[in-house]
């Protein structure tokens, strides 16, 4: 939605998963425009959804795939029905009507999200100010690769504010005498700014829209509902399998927070996570084995050695991110800044993590030969006449 959805590159039914025929043909009902009360029952053989309408259906087992909701800035005027947040269709719908040639639009975040929006209105020719305290993504892809991706905005026009949001308030509520002698900035386009951020540095932008880019909360009020564990904030509590403390009910995707076996608890808001997440799920249901059978002792092994994986689009850029891309010895293919190129981690000898740019099927090479741990000298990683593709395919599917 923040990418090809805004852009118009495609319409609403091109992000659909499947459509209603799809449903209707593999003899599933399809409940929508409805919300969950909660799930009820004590046992796999008494399992009910009940529904907000009164409705009540009988299950064997029930899966919560409730994901997430866009975190609030907290703060004087966080609350503004103004602001944008990109989480629905909906959204979406309403903000792509705001992303026009010379609308000022104020990005609040610079994480995935806000800085792929970010991209997003400055190729449709809105003048976009991002306001980000930190260097977002250092702490995942490292310093320079962060820092380069960070400067991508200011190279496309976009102006980059590095400080935090303390107020946002609608421009009615002080004069234009007191914006031009308060630090504002008004780039120039569109007049009679709507809406006016105020940053920890004194600046006070004057906008015509603000998007909220701050990140996600899990949306547990299903599972508090329904009596589950919950941990306030991070998630449903999940075994490897997907399983909650109510017998026959299962959380996945945004939402679900896995007793990892080397990391502890985690929770991740990637589609790859929930993809792995559901087939996890389905195949516990599958099996109706119990916690402590062989299919189960499988899951947490798969769950144990999944490899962390996401990507990003901004400014025509392909980012991919592979594994632990911070830690262990570092190899360079090509010059950082300069794509295409990759960063790649070793540890003992084994390929541990890769930040990939535009690398594209080489791209998904390193991700095969960071999931099966290989071990590649670092000449040959860093040498760009090494075929990585083809050592991908050596190895054991």
């Amino acid at each position: 939605m923040s990418k090809e959805l805004l852009r118009g590159e495609v319409d609403e039914s091109g992000i659909r998963l499947h459509d209603e025929a799809w449903f209707a043909a593999s003899d599933i009902a399809l409940h929508q425009g409805i919300s969950v009360d909660r799930a009820v029952g004590s046992a796999p053989d008494d399992l009910a959804v009940v529904l907000a309408d009164g409705q009540t259906l009988p299950a064997a087992a029930v899966v919560l795939a409730t994901g997430g909701l866009a975190r609030r800035l907290p703060v004087v005027g966080g609350d503004l029905a103004e602001l944008h947040h990109l989480r629905t269709v909906d959204d979406a719908r309403r903000l792509r009507q705001a992303l026009v040639p010379g609308r000022r639009v104020c990005v609040v975040g610079g994480g995935l999200i806000g800085a792929e929006i970010a991209s997003t209105a400055s190729d449709l020719g809105a003048q976009v100010i991002l306001v980000e305290p930190t260097l977002p993504l250092e702490a995942v892809v490292g310093r320079d690769v962060a820092r380069w991706l960070h400067d991508l905005h200011v190279a496309h026009g976009v102006r980059v504010v590095e400080a935090a949001v303390v107020e946002i308030r609608t421009a009615a509520t002080t004069s234009t005498r007191d914006r031009s002698t308060r630090g504002g900035s008004t780039p120039g386009g569109s007049t009679s700014p709507r809406l006016e951020v105020v940053t920890s540095d004194g600046q006070v932008l004057a906008v015509d829209d603000v998007v909220v880019g701050v990140g996600g909360i899990p949306d547990t009020r299903v599972a508090e509902a329904s009596g589950l564990e919950v941990v306030p904030g991070s998630g449903v509590v999940v075994d490897g399998a997907g399983r909650t403390t109510g017998a026959g009910v299962y959380a996945i995707g945004d939402v679900a927070l896995h007793e990892h076996p080397r990391l502890g608890r985690t929770r991740s808001e990637h589609w790859d996570a929930a993809t792995r997440s559901a087939a996890r799920a389905a195949a516990a249901i599958a099996t109706g084995d119990g916690p402590e059978s062989e299919r189960e002792q499988e899951h947490e092994h798969e769950h144990e050695h999944e490899t962390p994986w996401f990507w990003t689009d901004r400014y025509g850029h392909h980012v991919e991110v592979t594994g632990d891309a911070v830690h262990g010895d570092r190899v360079v293919r090509g010059v950082v800044g300069e794509p295409p190129f990759a960063v790649l981690r070793l540890v003992d000898g084994a390929l541990t993590g890769a930040v990939t740019v535009d690398l594209g099927p080489t791209g998904r090479a390193v991700r095969r030969l960071v999931e099966a741990g290989a071990s590649v000298g670092a000449d040959l990683l860093g040498d760009p006449a090494t075929d990585l593709r083809a050592l991908a395919r050596r190895l054991p599917r």
